[in-house]
C-alpha cells in the first residue's frame, strides 16, 4: 500500500521508449491520497507508453478524499498504453466520487475480461474490442458473458475449454 502517492503495486514512470510487463499478477494492492487515489493496482504516468500483456489485476484498491478515487484496477495517463489479453476482477474505489473501478483512462483494451469493479469499471478508455465487459462495452467483437474460469473462488483464474473468451479474437490471433 502506499499513501501520499499513488499506484499501490506498481507505477511506471520515466524513460523513453516502450515499458512491458508480461505475465504478472497485481494483487490486494492499495493507493490512499488525501485528494484522492489514482491506480489502486497500477499506475501508468503520461511519461511511459506501455505494453501490458497477460496480467492479472484482482482486488486492489484506490481510496482518496476532496476529488475522489479513480482506476481501482489501473489509472492510466498515458494514450499510448495497450491492455492485452488482461484480467480485472473484484477492483475497488472507496470515496462517493469514484470512476473507473477497473481502467480509468486513455489505454486501448484487446481481448481483456473485465468483471466485478467497482462503479464504471471503463472510464475515458481508449477503446475496447474482442474484450468481456460485464454490461458490455462498444467495440467489435465485445461480448457480457461468465467468462468459465477454472476455479476463481480458489484462486485459478485460468479459462475452462468451453469459455466463451477461447477463439473470441481477431481472425489469425491466439485469442
Amino acid at each position: 500500500s502506499v499513501t501520499s502517492a499513488h499506484g499501490g503495486g506498481v507505477y511506471l514512470v520515466g524513460g523513453s521508449g516502450q515499458v512491458t510487463l508480461t505475465d504478472c499478477l497485481i494483487e490486494g494492492n492499495a493507493s490512499f491520497l488525501g485528494d484522492g487515489g489514482r491506480g489502486g493496482g497500477l499506475y501508468v504516468d503520461s511519461s511511459v507508453d506501455a505494453l501490458l500483456e497477460r496480467c492479472l489485476i484482482l482486488d486492489n484498491i484506490a481510496s482518496g478524499g476532496v476529488f475522489g478515487s479513480h482506476g481501482g484496477g489501473v489509472f492510466v495517463e498515458s494514450a499510448g498504453t495497450m491492455l492485452i489479453l488482461f484480467t480485472l476482477l473484484g477492483n475497488r474505489l472507496s470515496t462517493t466520487a469514484t470512476s473507473g473501478g477497473a481502467v480509468y483512462g486513455p489505454a486501448q483494451l484487446e481481448g481483456c475480461i473485465v468483471r466485478g469493479n467497482d462503479a464504471t469499471q471503463l472510464v475515458n478508455v481508449a477503446g475496447v474490442e474482442f474484450s468481456d465487459v460485464e454490461g458490455g462495452a462498444p467495440g467489435s467483437g465485445n461480448i457480457d458473458a461468465d467468462p468459465l474460469f477454472v476455479d476463481a473462488a480458489g484462486g485459478d483464474h485460468h479459462l475452462l475449454a468451453g469459455s466463451p473468451c477461447v477463439g473470441a479474437g481477431p481472425a489469425g490471433s491466439d485469442m
